[in-house]
């Protein structure tokens, strides 16, 4: 089993990503790890020292020209290994020119060079580096990374740096060998990417939203489907987006990078199972947290089997309206939905899951409607982890898949029986529609068979 990357620490070694988790997970551990070791000053650098016997370079504001890592420091006759350096250590410092690095650093954070206007030169790169920054370029504004764009691909250590396009390219083969791929690497691809079978991290960020298609071929943790980049691995992230305590690993498949095209007839659809090199068909177990934000859907549909959306998964999707949560759900996080207006919520769950104070706070201020099994309206409105706090009019009950009439009325598309899948959809008056509708419905698959769907919508309180 591969380690994802989660909100603050990297679990393990040649652990690949949910990238963007991955870093942010990192982040999270880092701070954690701070808080019991102690600051110590080097040549104007400032280290901070871990209780696990490792140094991080926390802060270079004070550096000048000629720079120099080490790979050990020793304080107080406890010698200390140089592993990484924190976010924004040298941000925006513009008096050093150039940095070499310690054989034995492994973690380089977001913005850690971000700015450095006068930095050219990058000395003793180690061959191998497990996170480079996650939610920002490590060397943007820098000389360093001027100069290494002239070609095609430039690489920094065994990560992909920036692609830049030679003439005209549809499809973009990123090279065999590059174990990651780092912020806006891949911002000029806008048609098709190859990633190789060594690729084991990716940025959330690394990718144009607008990219039409992600060949992952025989890579064995990443997967793609329906404008979806799944990657497989450990993903640590705060239980329902609440503290420290709450804090979970979770192995599987994750919803990893969601694109543009993702989005079809404004809707969204997380699918419950994708499909790995090899054929294997593996359960999506969440989405984690998301980039390429922003997208124009109205409406997002979980599937069945999906478990957990960490926080910050869907934040900034401010014309979402609908939201559609599958029996297994048992975890949201705080800020998953932040910003969104949802008009209604479907709770399919068994019972009241915990949910952060957060996400019921958006509920209430957008006044949302919320349908969740009949049996359980009124442990719903009583529940004390947050629920109960929903007004209780604002309560509906759902039966069959539709919980309402209207614009919001379509339910979860049906992907496939067997081995066909859906053609199209029809009233029984013969139009041809982009979703099931309330009554019947007349489904064509592409097995050249006929389904008759009902549905019903229900207002019950």
């Amino acid at each position: 089993m591969k380690t994802i990357y989660s909100t603050f620490f990297e679990k393990g070694q040649h652990s690949f990503s949910l990238q963007s988790l991955m870093r942010t997970l990192l982040l999270c551990f880092f701070i954690a790890a701070a808080t019991n070791g102690q600051a110590h000053e080097v040549d104007n650098i400032d280290y901070q020292l871990r209780t696990d016997g490792t140094a991080w370079v926390d802060d270079g504001e004070k550096a000048q020209g000629d720079v120099t890592i080490p790979s050990k420091i020793e304080v107080d006759g406890k010698e200390y290994t140089v592993v990484g350096i924190n976010r924004k250590a040298f941000y925006s410092n513009k008096s050093i020119t150039s940095v070499t690095l310690p054989d034995n650093l492994k973690y380089i954070n977001d913005g850690a060079f971000t700015y450095c206007r006068n930095l050219e030169n990058i000395n003793n790169i180690p061959k191998h580096i497990e996170n480079l920054g996650e939610e920002g370029a490590v060397f943007s504004g820098t000389k360093f990374l001027t100069n290494g764009i002239k070609n095609e691909f430039f690489v920094f250590s065994d990560w992909l740096i920036k692609y830049t396009p030679q003439g005209e390219t549809v499809k973009v083969t990123v090279p065999e060998g590059i174990f990651g791929i780092s912020a806006d690497a891949l911002t000029d691809a806008d048609n098709t990417v190859v990633l190789p079978k060594s690729l084991r991290a990716a940025s959330v960020l690394a990718f144009n939203s607008n990219l039409k298609h992600i060949d992952t071929g025989d890579n064995p943790v990443y997967a793609y489907k329906d404008g979806i980049l799944f990657c497989e691995g450990t993903v640590t992230f705060y239980k329902n987006g609440r503290d420290a305590n709450d804090e979970v690993s979770v192995d599987g498949m994750w919803a990893d990078v969601i694109l543009s095209n993702a989005v079809k007839n404004g809707v969204l659809l997380i699918p419950g199972k994708v499909e790995t090199a090899g054929n294997v068909v593996k359960t999506v177990v969440g989405v984690r947290k998301g980039k390429l934000p922003r997208l124009t859907c109205e409406k997002l549909i979980v599937d069945e089997g999906v478990k957990y959306i960490t926080d910050h998964a869907f934040r900034y999707y401010k014309p979402l309206q609908y939201v559609d949560l599958p029996s297994t759900l048992i975890n949201i996080g705080s800020w998953a939905f932040v910003d969104a207006k949802i008009e209604s919520l479907v709770c399919r769950m068994p019972q009241p899951m915990n949910v952060p104070y957060y996400f019921v706070s958006y509920i209430k201020k957008f006044n949302s409607k919320v349908y969740v099994p009949k049996a359980l309206l009124d442990t719903y409105k009583t529940t004390k982890t947050y629920w109960n706090l929903i007004p209780a009019e604002n309560f509906y009950q759902i039966e069959g898949n539709v919980p309402e009439s209207g614009i919001l009325a379509s339910v979860k598309p049906i992907e496939s029986v067997g081995k066909a899948t859906v053609k199209a959809i029809y009233t029984l008056n013969g139009t041809k529609v982009n979703s099931l509708q309330h009554g019947m419905n007349i489904v064509k698959m592409s097995d050249g068979t006929v389904r008759k769907v009902m549905t019903k919508a229900y207002k019950n309180r």
